[in-house]
């Protein structure tokens, strides 16, 4: 059993080994419900496409990538404008289980960034069990080199995924360049 002190929650691995309740995965082996997941990658590498196939197994279930996703409503913010989302159906259909929502204005302060967490929390409980956020940055009110704003923007996200519900991050990367390393940094781009 966790014993709480005053500086962490400890236990030991017997009882973590009773805790044997399958993950609700929502894309087998990927994405979890109550959990933040992250896909980064460079631009125009097929992040948007990938979700867009995602978002198409989410109308009635199916396989992406040779594993199950689970049927479910997503509600995804994204930066991508409007008319390219209208223009991947068809061939894709993603049905009226899908919204869009994204926070007022551009980049949110963080307390647009709260409003928009706060309006997502007020929906019916049944109005969504997966947030799609493509691309993060535009939408986080953070500045890459600054962990403390991030780490508090992403702790809002985590009030979501404890709906319970699952938040999926796209994250467009810098490209390595000729002759350099790549260190890892977050890359910021404009919102379209």
């Amino acid at each position: 059993m966790p014993i709480q002190g005053n500086a962490a929650v400890s236990h030991d691995n017997a009882w973590l080994k009773t805790q044997k309740q399958p993950i609700p995965w929502i894309w087998d082996g990927l994405v979890a419900e109550q959990a933040i997941t992250l896909l980064s990658a460079p631009e125009k590498t097929g992040k948007s496409t990938l979700l867009s196939l995602l978002l198409d197994r989410r109308r009635q279930g199916g396989q992406l990538l040779g594993k199950p996703v689970r049927p479910g409503r997503t509600i995804l913010c994204s930066e991508e404008n409007k008319t390219l989302w209208a223009l991947r159906q068809p061939p894709l259909d993603f049905g009226p289980q899908l919204e869009y929502h994204r926070p007022l204005g551009g980049n949110p302060s963080p307390g647009r960034w709260r409003r928009f967490i706060d309006h997502l929390l007020e929906l019916p409980e049944d109005s969504f069990d997966l947030l799609v956020i493509d691309t993060v940055m535009p939408f986080l009110p953070a500045a890459q080199n600054n962990p403390s704003a991030l780490r508090k923007a992403l702790h809002e996200l985590r009030v979501v995924a404890d709906l319970p519900a699952g938040v999926l991050l796209l994250h467009q990367t810098c490209a390595a360049r000729s002759g350099s390393r790549a260190r890892g940094l977050l890359c910021w781009s404009s919102a379209t």
